[in-house]
C-alpha cells in the first residue's frame, strides 16, 4: 500500500510529496502563489474541520486555494478529499465548513461547478445518494452564476 491509496500510510516523506502533489493538481498556481500566512492559518483551520466533520484523515484532505473562484480579488478555498482511490471536491468562500459546496458537473453544461451543500455527512451524503441514484440534484439558486457555467449553459442565471 501506498500513500496515495492511504493517504495516512507512508513515511512522513511520502505523504508530503502525495499531499504536495495533489495541492499542484487543484491549483495550477500552487508553486507560484507567496505564502499568505493568515490563509494559511484557515486552510489549517478548515483540514482541522474537515476532518471532524467527515470523519477521515487529515492526511486525506487538501485544501488549496481554488483556482476557479474569487470574488472581489479573494480566492475561495478548495477542499479536496481522498478516499478509497475517489477524489471529491468541494469549494469554500470562506473557508469554513458552514459554506462548503460539493463540486461536480453540471448536468446542463458538464462545467465543474457547487451543486450542493456538504456542510455535514448527511448534507453530503443527501447529494451522493441522489447521484449515485441517477436522480436529478437541484442546483441551490445562489449558485446558478458560478463561473464553471460553460457560456450558454441553461443552468446558469447568466444565459
Amino acid at each position: 500500500m501506498n500513500a496515495t491509496t492511504n493517504p495516512g500510510s507512508g513515511t512522513l516523506a511520502a505523504r508530503a510529496a502525495d499531499s504536495y502533489d495533489r495541492a499542484r493538481r487543484q491549483d495550477p498556481a500552487f508553486d507560484r502563489r507567496p505564502c499568505d500566512v493568515q490563509r494559511a492559518i484557515t486552510r489549517r483551520r478548515l483540514v482541522r474541520d474537515v476532518t471532524e466533520v467527515f470523519g477521515i484523515a487529515p492526511a486525506a484532505v487538501t485544501v488549496t486555494d481554488d483556482p476557479d473562484r474569487e470574488h472581489g480579488g479573494w480566492r475561495w478555498y478548495r477542499v479536496t478529499i481522498t478516499d478509497d482511490g475517489a477524489e471529491y471536491r468541494f469549494t469554500s468562500f470562506g473557508g469554513t465548513v458552514d459554506d462548503l459546496r460539493v463540486l461536480a458537473p453540471c448536468p446542463d453544461c458538464a462545467g465543474e461547478v457547487p451543486r450542493a451543500e456538504a456542510t455535514d455527512l448527511a448534507t453530503l451524503g443527501r447529494f451522493l445518494d441522489a447521484r449515485s441514484g441517477g436522480q436529478h440534484v437541484p442546483m441551490p439558486f445562489e449558485l446558478g452564476s458560478d463561473i464553471g457555467h460553460k457560456p450558454g449553459c441553461p443552468g446558469s442565471e447568466d444565459s
